[in-house]
This record gives structure tokens, sequence and C-alpha cells, in this order.
């Protein structure tokens, strides 16, 4: 039995791992901590736009 990721999975493993070191930075979440913001509406927008929110 193959437990391993199939191409696809890796694919998406690959761009979400991509999107997320682009638009989630360790800057961008401490200043959202910090600011008690949680407004991700733009994250979600582009997330909807890559088709991953589909997949949350």
């Amino acid at each position: 039995m193959d437990l391993g990721l199939t191409e696809i999975q890796k694919m998406l493993q690959e761009s979400s791992r991509n999107f997320l070191e682009e638009n989630c930075t360790m800057d961008f979440i401490r200043a959202m901590e910090s600011d008690d913001i949680w407004d991700y509406d733009e994250i979600w927008k582009n997330m909807s736009e890559m088709g991953l929110g589909l997949v949350l």
C-alpha cells in the first residue's frame, strides 16, 4: 500500500506552500496578531482565485 502523496497532492502542497510563503509571512502574522486585526478577505480572495478555497 502506497501512503505517499499523489502527483496532484504534491502539486497542491507546493502551490499552497508558495502561496503562504508569499502572502502570510511572519511579519504579516505578527502584525495581524499585535493589532488584533483578523481581516483575511484579501488572502481568501487570492486563495479562491487559485482554487485553494475549494480544498479547505
